[in-house]
């Protein structure tokens, strides 16, 4: 099982290809597909709160 800090290392480098994917579409579907599968692997997993922190301009995205 993945925890939290597995989490953000996804996320920030998602985050890190959004710009060079270019669309926007892709992109979501992309984070969706990551989120899916880490919400069977841990009933623990926040997906909107995975979901946020792949969406931000940031280069840090945070989970807590």
């Amino acid at each position: 099982m993945m925890t939290r800090k597995d989490y953000v290392i996804v996320a920030q480098i998602l985050s890190s290809y959004k710009d060079l994917i270019g669309d926007e579409f892709t992109y979501h579907d992309l984070v969706d597909e990551f989120a899916g599968y880490f919400a069977e692997d841990n009933p623990r997993f926040d997906f909107n709160k995975f979901i946020s922190a792949c969406n931000r301009d940031e280069m840090s995205p945070s989970l807590s």
